[in-house]
């Protein structure tokens, strides 16, 4: 039988989870493979390690969101630069608040902007209209 070849894509959730913990000790596996666990103990789960091309056996490579100030014409704008290269398989959402208690998601508060090397979650309200935001960013499996 002739077997044709198959694409794989290494990057995919699967067969990402699939390299990196095959060298984990199989009784050990499930638990430090699963995508809420956080098996180097540095604050991200596997999740935002995948999500940001960081080793999550590892915790030296941590990687997190920066929140900057974007200036925009006459106007200055808060963005959260996430750290995804854009080929991870993963849906990058964000919430918007101005108190810390309520807060708004969809393309009225946030929007998610590339700019050719980074991506960012950006406030649609400039700080000169409320000084006081914060963004939360979200990562979610497809």
């Amino acid at each position: 039988a002739v077997l044709s070849p198959t694409t794989m894509d290494l990057l995919a959730p699967e067969y990402w989870q699939q390299r990196v913990f095959s060298t984990v000790n199989t009784s050990e596996r499930p638990a430090v493979s699963d995508w809420s666990a956080d098996p180097d103990n540095d604050g991200l789960n596997n999740l935002l390690e995948y999500a940001f091309s960081s080793d999550p056996l590892s915790s030296e490579t941590v990687v997190w969101p920066v929140g900057q100030l974007r200036r925009i014409g006459a106007e200055t704008f808060l963005e959260a630069k996430i750290p995804w290269d854009g080929r991870r398989v993963v849906d990058v959402s964000g919430m918007l608040s101005f108190d810390l208690d309520r807060w708004q998601t969809g393309h009225s508060f946030l929007s998610l902007v590339e700019d050719g090397e980074s991506y960012f979650l950006r406030s649609t309200t400039s700080i000169e209209v409320n000084p006081q935001q914060f963004i939360q960013v979200q990562i979610t499996l497809p």
